[in-house]
């Protein structure tokens, strides 16, 4: 008879709750059975414990979701549920041996008022849904008992020899042999629990259905990903190709999050796990590239057959290629000249230059079999390469990777570090609010954000004309008048920022000057 109630108590339990909650096997005629036993925490619970520090004691937190669950091992006796209760011992890697005590105590209770029937699944209930109220644990624990467990040896360790003497108080009872505590082994018990917490975290978000913010399809968490620590959420079709764009435009840096205000960043695993492997290395590539020219102490060896990074001190002026061992002026690029003053193009090279350039296909081959073809060539290319960027490009003021500015205000932002810069004045801008400095009376380029741009004016002169309908002229004058007022509506967004503007009785008033 019991034997079968308990067959069917197994089954009936592995039927309800996932292999990572119940397992059993049977050893010596008697089931062996383990419980995984997941508390549910309430929002933003903390983990306090005190650290020791010179001035004295420090009190900390951290704010987790998930504890390492309780494990109940149980052994079924044969007279199990007719005479005898489950034999048990509840496991911990967190709670202290006082609480989990306590909880044993309430399992023999349950089976007290409820003998002879069988009592798993009310010992399961109780331990997920009962814990933390029978123990007073609300919206924090205190875990000091774990992290003076893994401090105090190691200061005290001299004095470990020594015999200690173990005091009871009157009032103390004592300890549940069944309540055990884990040992981590020489393991930070509070880096255990952040590391429980994350990994946990991602086994519930792949097993969940999420909503994509791009696409608003609904997809299992296996096939979406998250942002942290915004922890916005959008499905991997939908990042996958929003990624592949950014970096075939050679945006790699600071990859945002696609929600509207967000600053939270894309990060490298992100990128390996969704895009190609060959779009990855060009991602892996351009990143590199993109540190590298942001960091001041690195120059490229300027040979073409090289550009390898090369390191250079900032009180000298010469570098050299770990690659090919080339040493150069950081200045002018040329071989390193030591105190002498770096040379220009001489001019006797600008008129010859000049003449290869105009010249007719006869005085192109003369010059050519003089001087070589390629080598004129290459040097003519440099110097139409480099007197084009002096003359329409700006370098930016962060990363001096050189700007062409084609059309548009003056906000610019460059290509390679997503720096906003002003292209009157190249001062760097404020992510936020990059137009402030268009609105700042103090500012050098106020009300200077369109100054330089040309303006079309262009007329329609296809525009078929009524001399007739005085009604069409009307309205002629007043779709000019709504014209006038979007485009004044437009430039005030774009100089004082759509935050600091109310329209009151039609008119745009900004709000930050009152």
């Amino acid at each position: 008879m019991d034997s079968e109630q308990q067959k069917d108590e197994i089954n009936a339990l592995e039927s309800i709750y996932q292999d990572e909650e119940f397992s059993y096997h049977i050893e010596n005629d008697l089931y062996q059975v383990t419980l995984k036993i997941f508390i549910l925490l309430p929002d933003n619970f903390s983990l306090n414990y005190k650290v020791n520090i010179e001035k004295g004691e420090e009190n900390r937190k951290i704010i987790i979701s998930h504890l390492p669950p309780l494990t109940l091992l149980i052994t079924l006796p044969s007279n199990y549920p007719s005479k005898a209760p489950p034999k048990f011992i509840l496991r911990s890697s967190w709670l202290d041996r006082k609480s989990s005590t306590k909880l044993c105590q309430n399992l023999d209770n349950i089976w007290k008022k409820n003998p002879n029937q069988e009592i798993l699944f009310s010992w399961i209930c109780f331990l997920q849904n009962e814990t933390l109220e029978i123990l007073k644990i609300h919206d924090s624990y205190n875990i000091d008992h774990l992290y003076n467990s893994f401090v105090l040896p190691k200061i005290d360790a001299p004095e470990q020899s020594k015999p200690k003497i173990k005091h009871f108080a009157k009032n103390q009872c004592a300890l549940d042999k069944r309540a055990i505590l884990d040992k981590l082994n020489d393991c930070d018990p509070v880096q255990m629990l952040i590391d429980y917490n994350s990994v946990r975290k991602k086994i519930i978000f792949r097993k969940n259905f999420h909503s994509c913010k791009i696409c608003f399809s609904d997809k299992v968490g296996e096939n979406c990903t998250q942002f942290l620590p915004c922890e916005h959420i959008f499905c991997k079709d939908c990042i996958a190709g929003y990624l592949e764009i950014k970096i075939k435009e050679g945006e790699v840096s600071n990859i945002l999050c696609p929600e509207d205000n967000c600053s939270s960043e894309v990060s490298s695993i992100q990128v390996k796990d969704l895009v190609s492997n060959e779009l990855f290395s060009k991602y892996d590539s351009l990143l590199l590239s993109t540190a590298l020219d942001t960091m001041t102490d690195t120059i490229y060896c300027p040979r073409k057959v090289c550009q390898y990074p090369a390191s250079k001190e900032s009180t000298e002026n010469m570098a050299t290629c770990p690659n090919c061992f080339y040493s150069f002026c950081t200045f002018c690029k040329s071989v390193y000249h030591g105190i002498n003053p770096c040379k220009t193009i001489p001019e006797e090279k600008l008129k010859i230059l000049e003449e290869y350039k105009n010249g007719s296909p006869e005085e192109k081959a003369k010059l050519e079999m003089q001087y070589g073809k390629k080598q004129l060539q290459t040097l003519l290319d440099t110097y139409l390469s480099e007197q084009w960027l002096r003359e329409n490009s700006k370098d930016c003021p962060k990363c001096s990777t050189s700007i062409e500015k084609s059309d548009g205000c003056n906000k610019m932002s460059c290509w390679k570090c997503s720096c906003y810069f002003c292209w009157i004045c190249l001062r760097i801008l404020d992510k936020r609010f990059p137009y402030a400095h268009y609105r700042d009376e103090k500012s050098p380029c106020f009300n200077l954000l369109f100054h330089g741009v040309e303006r079309n004016d262009h007329i329609d002169d296809y525009e078929d004309v009524d001399d007739n309908d005085d009604d069409d002229d009307d309205d002629d004058v007043n779709d000019d008048d709504d014209e006038g007022d979007n485009n004044e509506i437009v430039m005030n967004i774009l100089n004082y920022g759509v935050e600091n503007l109310v329209v009151v009785d039609g008119d745009v008033i900004d709000i930050a000057d009152g």
